[in-house]
């Protein structure tokens, strides 16, 4: 099981690697900044795209978070239970 101060590292590439940093309050602010761009139109396709795949990198980083911190909760629930 993970501490709770560290997500699990998976980044999808060497590039990615700081994305694993991250503590999940600056990945989901990150998130919500991709996801504002997108809904608000105007952006090329190809920069669009680029959004997409950070925020689906983003996503992936916010759900290791809540996975872990579940984590933590489903053990501590095992231990009193």
């Amino acid at each position: 099981m993970n501490d709770a101060s560290q997500p699990p590292t998976d980044p999808s590439s060497a590039g990615d690697a700081y994305l694993a940093e991250l503590s999940y309050e600056e990945a989901r602010a990150q998130l919500i900044g991709v996801v504002t761009q997108l809904e608000s139109g105007g952006v090329p396709l190809d920069e669009s795209l680029a959004l997409w795949e950070r925020g689906e990198r983003l996503a992936k980083v916010c759900q290791r978070w809540l996975d872990g911190a579940q984590a933590k909760i489903d053990a501590a629930r095992a231990e009193t239970g």
